[in-house]
This record gives C-alpha cells, sequence and structure tokens, in this order.
C-alpha cells in the first residue's frame, strides 16, 4: 500500500510540473502577443495622427531676440524646455520622414501586386489615414465597392505589412508567435 501512496505521490508531482510547465508557457505566449499587439496599435496610432506629426514637424518654433538669448545663456541648456522641444521636433522629423519612405515603399509593393486584394491595401490605408480629409471605413467600403468587414481585413493586412517594414525581424518574430 505504501508503495502505492509513493506512487501516486510521484504521478501527482509529475502532472502538477507539467501543469506549471504549460501554464509559464502559455504566459509567454501572451505577453508575446501583448507585445505584437502593442506594435500594431503603435503603427495604427502613428497612422492616426499622421496629420498632426507633419504638422508639428512644420511649426517654426519662435525666434529669440537679444535680450532672451541673454537671458538664456545664463540657464544650463539641459533646464530649458525649448532644447527638449527642439529634441523632440527632430526626432519627430525623422519619424515621419522614415515613415514616408516606408509609405512609399510599401505603395509600390501594392500598386505592382497581382492580386486585387494586395492592391487596394494601400489605397484604403491612405483613404483612411493619409488623405485630407479621411473617410470613415464605410465611406471606404463604398469607395471600393466592397463589405465594410472587408475594409477592416485590409487594415489589419496593413498593419502587419507596416509592422514588417517598420520593425524589421522582430514584426516576423511577434508573428511567428502568434499562429
Amino acid at each position: 500500500m505504501r508503495e502505492l501512496t509513493e506512487l501516486t505521490d510521484e504521478h501527482i508531482i509529475k502532472v502538477a510540473a507539467r501543469a506549471g510547465a504549460l501554464a509559464f508557457r502559455d504566459y509567454q505566449l501572451k505577453i508575446k502577443k501583448s507585445n505584437y499587439e502593442k506594435k500594431c496599435r503603435n503603427i495604427k496610432l502613428i497612422l492616426e495622427n499622421y496629420h498632426y506629426l507633419e504638422k508639428h514637424v512644420n511649426v517654426d518654433l519662435p525666434e529669440l531676440n537679444a535680450k532672451d538669448q541673454e537671458t538664456v545663456a545664463v540657464i544650463p541648456k539641459w533646464e530649458l524646455s525649448v532644447y527638449a522641444m527642439l529634441g523632440f521636433k527632430a526626432r519627430s522629423k525623422l519619424m515621419i520622414e522614415y515613415i514616408n519612405l516606408v509609405l512609399k515603399a510599401y505603395k509600390e509593393d501594392c500598386s505592382y501586386s497581382t492580386d486585387e486584394a494586395v492592391k487596394r491595401r494601400y489605397l484604403v490605408i491612405k483613404s483612411l489615414y493619409l488623405n485630407n480629409p479621411t473617410i470613415n471605413r464605410e465611406r471606404c467600403a463604398e469607395l471600393f465597392h466592397v463589405n465594410h468587414r472587408t475594409i477592416d481585413r485590409d487594415v489589419t493586412a496593413s498593419l502587419q505589412d507596416l509592422s514588417v517594414l517598420l520593425f524589421g525581424a522582430d514584426a516576423i518574430n511577434d508573428m511567428s508567435m502568434m499562429s
């Protein structure tokens, strides 16, 4: 009887260890999925705020007169929010230039495709996020003579494509974790 109890305890420990390992693996996959979704949301957020980023880059900072420059000269640069704003603006400018290059490459990829759905993807992104004024998904569906769910699929596919173009191998690795 004692051997049966020991085997049962050993069996319970093995089952518990396996369950713990599986739970840990599931937890890791959830974290990776979450990181992937954050990147997709970031791309969507960038597209949703594209016009504001462009305006931010094109807004000129005010010029300092001689008196202001004398005052500024005695304040350390790291304390001046103007220098911080210059940094924000410089990073935004680089970001917009990079995004524009990525969008140009994506437009070319889509336009040379023989698949009508792929050809439509860039045009959908352009209509929803890049044109001024933009249009809503329902109007976009009417414009392309498709169902609004097709527009949603186009946006999802475009976000994945743009994720790879913007984030490179990390995006591919994240997508492989999703399947």
